[in-house]
């Protein structure tokens, strides 16, 4: 990707990447990882104005089986989500995500990404588990 400086890096994680949930100690340690990953990557390729973006997507339980019986608190606002319509969500953001800019800028869409990680991670861990 940066021979071609062009690509996109997607990074599949969690909700539970950015709040921790209790009785999933191990999960969610490794998805704040990939969450970090994303973080990192991103921050590297801005700083060698490459053109290749990243996407990290952390949502909400999916009916994968995995998490077979889980059930949500708060169903209309956390829904347990089909894989998928996730699936097809997470293409259409790799094909609708604009090329970023030359040089890449920094401003807004780090705060963004900022005031949404601080809203989560400001939201009750309770609330997330079942």
């Amino acid at each position: 990707m940066l021979a071609r400086n062009s690509g996109h890096v997607v990074t599949i994680a969690s909700a539970a990447g950015i709040v921790g949930i209790s009785k999933m100690t191990d999960y969610c340690a490794s998805k704040h990882a990939a969450v970090g990953f994303d973080e990192s990557l991103r921050l590297e390729l801005r700083r060698q104005a490459a053109s290749v973006v990243t996407t990290v997507v952390c949502p909400f339980y999916i009916s994968t089986g995995m998490f077979a019986g889980v059930r949500t608190r708060f169903p209309a606002i956390l829904p347990i989500l089909d894989p998928e319509r996730v699936t097809d969500q997470i293409v259409d953001a790799i094909r609708t995500q604009p090329a970023p800019p030359h040089p890449p800028e920094r401003g807004a869409d780090d705060l963004a990404r900022a005031h949404a990680a601080g809203a989560a991670r400001s939201t009750p861990s309770w609330s997330f588990s079942a």
